[in-house]
């Protein structure tokens, strides 16, 4: 039957259920976020919802301390370093 049939699928397979849009301004300026974000469908259309929180962290991924910056510019380098966790 599978191999017969073009469009079949393992019931593992990951399937994309939407996106969910997350502002990242937060990591610039050092401040950990909190948020309820809307999760989309390709026709706009809300899926579902997803609640988060991002961390700014240190190249380790340990939770960084360091207070907020006064130049998001010297965050260029290190917005990818945050800690991400999903509930």
């Amino acid at each position: 039957m599978q191999e017969s049939d073009p469009f079949w699928e393992p019931p593992d397979t990951p399937v994309t259920l939407g996106i969910a849009l997350v502002p990242l301004n937060y990591l610039a300026h050092r401040v950990e976020m909190q948020d309820h974000v809307t999760v989309l469908n390709y026709w706009a259309q809300t899926q579902g919802y997803l609640n988060i929180e991002l961390l700014p962290c240190d190249r380790d991924g340990q939770e960084d301390s360091v207070e907020m910056l006064q130049n998001p510019m010297d965050m260029v380098n290190l917005v990818s370093n945050c800690l991400r966790r999903t509930r």
